[in-house]
């Protein structure tokens, strides 16, 4: 019985033009690897929760993420002060952001520059 009240119930949503949304998880879970001279390394960050990442502060990334929507390129610099010392670093960031996949990839003088670049989404140490 309960199903058939179910069934009713569903075809009434759908003659009204209403369809029941369906809600998909909205975890971040990026992956960011940091090639450089000493070679690569590579850090989990998730978000919402946080839990299982192996970024050293992924509250902060994560919430430098929700403040430029996902755009790793929006995101305001860090107020912090790097060296220039040249010590080139790639980066790559993938992975489900809320409705969208991130991949990117960033080419930096150093890492330091790369983590105040993305406000600390790129870890200047892992």
């Amino acid at each position: 019985m309960r199903t058939v009240l179910a069934g009713v119930a569903a075809l009434g949503f759908l003659a009204a033009g209403v369809v029941p949304a369906v809600a998909g998880p909205e975890v971040a879970q990026l992956s960011i690897g940091i090639r450089g001279a000493s070679g690569l390394s590579e850090v989990k960050l998730n978000c919402d929760p946080t839990d299982g990442s192996t970024h050293p502060d992924p509250k902060a990334a994560c919430q430098a993420l929700a403040d430029a929507d996902g755009d790793i390129s929006a995101i305001a610099p860090s107020d912090i002060v790097c060296t220039m010392d040249i010590n080139p670093v790639s980066v790559t960031i993938r992975g489900p952001w809320e409705d969208t996949f991130i991949d990117y990839r960033g080419e930096f003088p150093n890492r330091c520059v790369a983590s105040a670049q993305t406000g600390g989404v790129i870890p200047d140490k892992a």
